[in-house]
């Protein structure tokens, strides 16, 4: 019975000519595969958009050539007469690369000297997990022989020593005179210090003096990268320490996934020198996302081109200690350590156990009269600004609390506390019908001024429209029959009062305010005065005017 692999296009079927028939034979003979090591010339995002950008050398586009037509190998000639070949050793492989592939240059066995071509290699890893990588960088290849079909597989980027490898960019070329100074500055008792040309190969993006890449520069292979001159961004990326059973997952511009224990939070109180190590920890898992970590003291530097100024940009300053003399231990942990949330500029944290109100900022140390702080499991979105925004509908409950805030999409919005039967809740509602309600089962106050005191603790309320209403109306009654008697018996006793009172009085309740002829005497003309011999159109004129004002209560339009 034969057993049938997926060969990968159709050249692969090469491979399946000896298949057996024994189901305990090997399916394939001379199946072999290799690590190999190369220098990352281009790197392709997007193979589509890639390979049909226009062919062009030296600034002449060739009409109707495109990249892929090269590199594939599927001409020979160009327009013009002039000949061409794939600088492409696996050239076949081209046409069908998938995303995230790269064209890389072996240098293993002093290959690029001898001339030979670079090679497509195709991501190790599905695309479910897609590992950053840029041109220049060294690369680990897998090379898959399958009966004299070969194929390349890029898995990641080659780690370097200490003083070199960087988050945002590696230039292992620097590692044999850096690790040559660092020998000598061991070796001297730390007090050697480098020439100043000897520091800039220390930080250069330039080939070493016993490179074997092809190209004439290291710049050579950054300017000619259609994926570092597009989507590269140089910067200072500081690292992390993690523990040895966390999980990091870190872009190159300071974007990161921590999976450890929780960061922020002191357990050095409940530390039990009879249980296991670090046992205090147990049940404190955590999950950071942070973007944009940064110290105060980062050291930073410039790093040197071999021949274009234009491709240097600020990276890491790794060999600070050889640079300053300063304490490496001091300088690592200022760089590596991540154990206070403002250090990033934003954060989104997930603890199974934190004290997170006073990691944070976010509890009494803001307001001791109104908020406490509380520790336990906690998300946190942590920024200069946050939102959240649902498309139709946002609600923030407290389940304990049974209280929530309720945005709908209608446009509704109501705040509630609902616990022990509670029912205090504001209501918002929208649109030319809508309306504003505030009920309570209790009190309802209105309070003003710098504390936080109900009223009567030395500040003045606000007064509700309702009950005011009632007790100036018994006020207003009983002045009224004190009046109607004043203005019986006033002319007779003070006749030059009637005109000027009349006019006070029609002044504060409005000249639109209903009127009535005062009695007049011989001493005095006839004029006319507000109603306060009228005492029933007089009351409706100051609950209209005054008590029920459009700017006293927003019930009116």
């Amino acid at each position: 019975m034969k057993r049938i692999r997926d060969f990968k296009q159709r050249i692969g079927s090469i491979a399946g000519k000896d298949l057996v028939n024994n189901p305990n034979d090997v399916l394939q003979t001379s199946t072999d595969y290799r690590f190999l090591t190369g220098i990352v010339t281009e790197t392709v995002s997007n193979p589509h958009q890639y390979l049909n950008r226009q062919f062009q050398i030296d600034g002449n586009a060739y009409n109707g050539v495109t990249i892929g037509d090269v590199l594939s190998g599927r001409i020979e000639s160009l327009p013009d007469g002039k000949k061409i070949t794939s600088p492409i050793k696996n050239f076949y492989h081209v046409s069908n690369m998938p995303m995230n592939s790269s064209l890389v240059q072996i240098i293993d066995d002093s290959r690029t000297k001898s001339g030979e071509k670079m090679i497509v290699a195709y991501p190790f890893f599905p695309p479910h997990l897609s590992l950053p990588l840029k041109a220049g960088e060294y690369v680990w290849i897998i090379q898959e022989d399958i009966k004299g079909i070969i194929y390349y597989y890029w898995m990641c980027r080659k780690v370097g020593i200490v003083q070199v490898d960087d988050i945002n960019f590696t230039n292992l070329e620097r590692t044999p005179i850096i690790s040559s100074m660092y020998d000598k500055y061991s070796d001297s008792g730390k007090v050697f210090e480098p020439a100043s040309d000897t520091l800039e190969k220390m930080v250069s993006l330039g080939k070493s003096d016993t490179s074997n890449l092809s190209s004439e520069t290291y710049a050579d292979i950054l300017k000619s990268s259609y994926g570092y001159v597009n989507e590269f961004i140089g910067e200072p990326v500081p690292r992390i320490m993690k523990d040895c059973g966390d999980l990091l997952l870190q872009g190159s511009n300071n974007a990161g996934v921590h999976l450890t224990t929780e960061k922020f939070t002191s357990f050095s109180e409940e530390v039990d020198p009879t249980s296991p190590p670090n046992s205090e920890k147990t049940g404190k898992s955590a999950i950071d996302l942070f973007v944009g970590r940064s110290k105060t003291n980062q050291p930073e530097i410039k790093n040197k081109s071999d021949s274009d100024p234009q491709v240097e940009h600020l990276e890491i300053d790794k060999i600070n200690d050889i640079r300053t003399g300063q304490d490496p231990i001091t300088i690592s942990l200022e760089e590596l350590t991540d154990d206070t949330p403002d250090i990033a500029e934003a954060r989104l944290y997930i603890s199974q156990f934190c004290k997170f109100d006073a990691a944070f900022g976010s509890g009494d140390s803001i307001d001791p009269g109104l908020l406490t702080s509380h520790d336990g499991s906690c998300v946190i979105a942590y920024a200069n600004s946050t939102r959240m925004v649902g498309r139709e509908s946002t609600r923030l409950v407290s389940v304990a609390g049974e209280n929530f805030v309720d945005l709908q999409p209608e446009g509704d919005i109501v705040i509630k506390a609902a616990k022990n039967n509670g029912q205090q809740y504001l209501s918002l509602t929208p649109g030319s019908g809508g309306y504003s309600r505030i009920n309570s089962a209790g009190k309802i106050y209105l309070t003003h001024g710098s504390n936080n005191n109900l009223p009567g603790n030395s500040d003045e309320p606000y007064v509700l429209v309702s009950q005011l209403e009632e007790i100036l109306s018994v006020v207003f009654d009983v002045l009224n029959s004190h009046a109607n008697l004043m203005i019986g018996l006033a002319p007779l006793r003070f006749p030059p009062m009637i005109a000027a009172a009349a006019q006070l009085i029609n002044q504060l309740l409005g000249t639109d305010a209903p009127k009535i002829a005062t009695p007049t005497t011989k001493y005095t003309p006839r004029i006319d005065l507000p109603p306060i011999a009228a005492p029933y159109s007089a009351k409706a004129a100051i609950v209209a005017r005054i008590l029920r004002h459009s700017h006293i209560i927003a019930d009116k339009g």
